[in-house]
């Protein structure tokens, strides 16, 4: 750092060149440190050490000096500009500090909404929520909701719904992206085609899902189990037409060991982005490493 001070010892008297009429910084000597005397002159040096005597900058060292007088009233207007310029920029920091803080909030990701099979619950979802944490997602924009997967996906579809409206009341977002596993798939597909959902969707995800059915629903009963047979009166009404419909980013993720869904080709949907994974079990997905980061691509 340079150093100015007084000192009574003997001045050291120097080899005096004059510079350019402003005191810039002499072209052979662009690493030279400046001593600034006010209302007296300038000097520069090659050394960071300089002392005041007798209204002159002298050097220690007696290494090359230049220097030059300046008039008071010159210092004068040099530091009223650099104040004046100081204080014009000062207000742009504000709203430079303001704009920052827009960016980051642009780039929130949205609340991720999981929705769990049949004969499960929304713990199934904890080493992918878990993942999603530790990149970034706020704890309160990971939704890892149960459901009664007893009854039928209509039903569920309509208390998804209203699950998702409290997401996006309790985190202030405009939309969510649902990533399902199973027969998720079913219930989040009805609440997009049905019931408005694609106005509150980003980016849709299907795990395994039996989107065309799974000869698997025929070894268990019940209301959730028939609608997953393949043709039944459910699966017929979900796949007429668009089977994406709206804006929604659709995507799914299937794997050639899945003993569950069969065919396999059941999870694939016309106007997603279809997926094949390495030999994973059914409820491997949920878990697996890779499928975390295609999925977490996807919904970015």
């Amino acid at each position: 750092m340079l150093q100015v001070s007084r000192t009574d010892s003997p001045p050291v008297r120097l080899r005096r060149q004059t510079v350019s009429p402003r005191c810039g910084w002499p072209s052979s000597h662009h690493g030279s440190s400046l001593c600034l005397l006010p209302g007296r002159g300038c000097c520069h040096v090659s050394a960071v050490k300089c002392r005041l005597q007798a209204g002159e900058c002298l050097r220690q060292d007696l290494s090359v000096l230049r220097w030059e007088r300046y008039k008071p009233s010159v210092i004068r207007n040099l530091l009223r500009s650099s104040s004046a310029l100081l204080l014009a920029l000062m207000p742009l920091l504000p709203a430079a500090a303001s704009a920052t803080e827009g960016r980051h909030k642009a780039v929130r990701p949205d609340p991720v909404v999981f929705v769990h099979g049949w004969n499960s619950d929304g713990s199934t979802w904890r080493a992918m929520a878990e993942r999603f944490r530790a990149d970034g997602w706020p704890a309160d924009h990971l939704d890892q909701w149960t459901y009664d997967a007893t009854q039928s996906n209509t039903t569920t579809a309509v208390r998804l719904a209203k699950e998702i409206e409290r997401v996006l009341e309790r985190t202030g977002a405009a939309r969510v992206d649902l990533v399902t596993h199973s027969m998720g798939a079913l219930s989040s597909r009805h609440y997009l085609k049905n019931l408005g959902g694609t106005a509150k969707v980003d980016a849709w995800v299907s795990l395994a899902g039996p989107n065309h059915g799974t000869d698997a629903a025929r070894w268990c009963a019940g209301t959730p189990c028939i609608e997953m047979r393949p043709g039944s009166d459910f699966l017929s009404a979900l796949n007429s037409g668009d089977e994406t419909p709206g804006s929604p980013r659709y995507a799914t993720w299937r794997s050639p060991c899945d003993m569950v869904i069969s065919p396999g080709d059941s999870v694939v949907l016309d106007g997603a982005v279809n997926n094949t994974t390495a030999c994973l079990g059914h409820s491997d997905l949920q878990a697996d490493q890779t499928v975390y980061e295609e999925v977490k691509k996807h919904i970015r």
